[in-house]
């Protein structure tokens, strides 16, 4: 979809910051209504079925809490709170008992640290 965003419209200059834009030098932003036209356009050039924007914030958000981005991923998807993300996107986070099962096999399996007899001085200001 990248692909097909990077060369749409064709032949036309893409110099601006933003994504989604009402000229070809993108620096103005669509409005929300002019987005998903032009979002429409680029999925049915790009052929891919059934891609819409909420799956695309849907997406984002399962990934940012899945690694761990719980504020991050509220700000994204406009949440006042994490409450409201971890209600939508708990079911990312790695919190199974297999997973956790794992992790506590890896620890007790790595050999305990050895401390070597050192001699410590006081520090000194």
């Amino acid at each position: 979809m990248v692909a097909a965003w990077q060369t749409y419209p064709p032949g036309e200059a893409q110099t601006g910051s933003w994504l989604f834009t009402t000229n070809p030098s993108r620096t103005v932003p669509l409005t929300p209504s002019g987005l998903r036209q032009r979002f429409d356009k680029i999925v049915k050039a790009a052929d891919i079925p059934g891609a819409c924007l909420h799956r695309i914030r849907h997406t984002m958000g399962t990934y940012l809490v899945e690694q761990g981005e719980i504020l991050k991923a509220a700000g994204r998807c406009g949440h006042r709170d994490s409450a409201t993300t971890l209600r939508n996107y708990a079911h990312a986070l790695p919190l199974d008992d297999e997973d956790v099962a794992d992790l506590l096999d890896t620890l007790y399996q790595t050999p305990p640290r050895t401390h070597s007899a050192q001699t410590t001085t006081p520090h000194q200001n």
